[in-house]
């Protein structure tokens, strides 16, 4: 009998204190932001062979032109992110040779289905944050890649930065990105472009890298 009293003691102080304490809020505050991330490349992206001699382009093949080289940097100032691009070939139809690593030379003037040439770019020297590192290709979407010292642009891939040299490759998370795009081009001769050379023909690569960044 005096158990039971006491117990029934016990819970009616433990309804009276629950009645007292009024109930408060737990809250999680704060603000995602996107990093602000500046493009920046040697001679403002433009490679340019100033004026090739016609008469040195073979009656059949290409005309193999000296590579040019230049870096490209990705700055987000003082957050770390991950950073990845793909490209794309806006000149494609004027490929003359059809590969997703081949990207058009634009076509001869009056000669829209011409095919001038392609170009190749070599991805290379890759930098985190200042430390040397690899680049990294894989299928676009996919967490993870295949990372190597140097790889082509391609333009079915996503290219990025990582650490490792191999298959199962992770990207790197960073502040500054760095990379660099040697452009190798190639004219090709008369019987492959489709249409003669006229005084003046320029080539016309383009294309457009598109970065985007992770949380």
């Amino acid at each position: 009998m005096i158990r039971s009293s006491l117990v029934l003691a016990l819970l009616s102080a433990c309804g009276i204190a629950s009645a007292a304490i009024a109930p408060k809020e737990l809250q999680v505050t704060g603000a995602v932001k996107t990093p602000t991330c500046v493009v920046s490349s040697d001679k403002d992206g433009v490679y340019d062979y100033g004026k090739v001699n016609a008469s040195l382009i073979p009656t059949s093949g290409y005309l193999t032109l000296s590579t040019i080289d230049q870096v490209w940097t990705v700055d987000c100032g003082s957050g770390k992110t991950f950073m990845s691009f793909q490209v794309v070939d806006n000149r494609e139809a004027s490929s003359s040779s059809v590969s997703s690593q081949n990207f058009g030379l634009g076509a001869v003037a009056g000669f829209p289905t011409s095919k001038l040439g392609y170009f190749t770019v070599t991805l290379n020297g890759a930098k985190v944050d200042q430390a040397n590192v690899n680049v990294l290709r894989g299928t676009k979407g996919a967490a993870s890649g295949t990372g190597a010292s140097s790889s082509f642009l391609d333009k079915t891939l996503s290219h990025s930065w990582t650490t490792s040299g191999t298959t199962g490759a992770l990207p790197l998370s960073g502040s500054v990105f760095s990379m660099g795009l040697r452009v190798s081009a190639f004219v090709a001769s008369e019987t492959v472009r489709g249409a003669p050379i006229t005084e003046g023909t320029p080539l016309d690569g383009n294309l457009t890298l598109n970065y985007a960044f992770g949380l």
